[in-house]
């Protein structure tokens, strides 16, 4: 969770939400095989993310620092546009999916030692995560 409330987001943290995001399913995957409909929320999410960067903020190479909205539920951009944005969007999610499925499977053991602590105690702490998995922590989660 935030630790505080934060009004302007760069590319990069843009970029890390959607990997986060994403990383439910890879889990399961991972660890199950298999897929089901729990990730949906964190899927619409992403897309919503990776959406907003292309239309709103300018954050895509192909389409540039354009603002691409919808009005009143019309299109102000050609169906070209329209598909541009689906394909880029797409591909920021894609690629998004594949940093994260790579991270998470260089990292399976840390993956699973995370997994069997969560169902052993439900809810852990930054702080208590950071002790199982034996990283530094954040400067913004260092203990006084």
């Amino acid at each position: 969770m935030p630790e505080k409330d934060k009004y302007i987001r760069n590319k990069h943290e843009m970029i890390a939400t959607i990997k986060t995001l994403l990383g439910g399913r890879i889990a399961e995957q991972l660890a199950f095989n298999t897929t089901t409909t729990g990730a949906y929320s964190d899927f619409k999410a992403a897309t919503e993310i990776a959406r907003a960067m292309v239309c709103m903020f300018g954050m895509s190479d192909e389409l540039g620092n354009v603002v691409y909205l919808q009005t009143n539920g019309d299109f102000v951009y050609s169906q070209k546009t329209a598909e541009q944005i689906d394909a880029t969007v797409k591909k920021i999610v894609d690629e998004c999916y594949a940093s994260a499925k790579q991270l998470l499977t260089d990292n399976r053991d840390k993956l699973d030692m995370l997994a069997n602590a969560l169902l052993e105690k439900e809810t852990m702490y930054a702080s208590d995560i950071y002790l199982l998995l034996g990283i530094e922590p954040r400067e913004d989660h260092k203990l006084a």
